[in-house]
């Protein structure tokens, strides 16, 4: 069991034939790393340049100069320990702060969105009271320029005779 890494693995074996010994064969297979067993050959070495966090099983089979399986098989567990980022653990905190960071933001921008609503609508009252102040005074002007029209006429109408009277003249 080893801590998360990147490894290079070389396994090294050797199967004994008392008749010729040199007549031994190898087949290996990395269970969780390759699919297939090796080709059967005379080399009793495998490498592996890169294995990934995981758990993995060396196998070894061995072929006596006759063509004969060894009843035996070599097995050598390993497992490189998973980084801490693919823990459950720790996806499930980030996925925690995710949404933690998110819903933050749609409050804020909440927040900031009825400030500006406030912030409009105290505007829109303050042109509102504008524009209502202005229609007071043209209606206090109005009503002055009215008054006075009214009475111009008044005073000349006291001032000039009816207007029969003027068509007699």
């Amino acid at each position: 069991i080893l801590p998360y890494g990147k490894y290079s693995f070389r396994f090294e074996f050797i199967g004994f034939s008392y008749a010729q010994p040199n007549a031994v064969r190898y087949q290996y297979k990395m269970d969780g790393w390759d699919m297939k067993w090796s080709d059967i050959s005379k080399d009793n070495w495998a490498f592996y340049p890169r294995l990934d966090d995981g758990k993995y099983n060396f196998l070894v089979r061995t072929y006596s100069p006759d063509g004969t399986v060894s009843q035996y098989n070599i097995n050598i567990p390993v497992e490189i320990k998973k980084p801490f980022w693919k823990k459950w653990w720790f996806q499930l905190i980030a996925f925690a702060l995710f949404v933690m960071i998110v819903i933050a933001i749609i409050v804020y921008r909440e927040r900031k969105q009825v400030a500006f609503q406030k912030y409009l609508k105290k505007l829109l009252d303050e042109r509102t009271e504008e524009v209502v102040k202005q229609k007071q005074e043209l209606e206090i002007k109005n009503k002055d320029i009215t008054d006075s029209i009214n009475y111009a006429r008044r005073i000349q109408s006291s001032m000039l005779p009816p207007a029969d009277r003027l068509s007699q003249f």
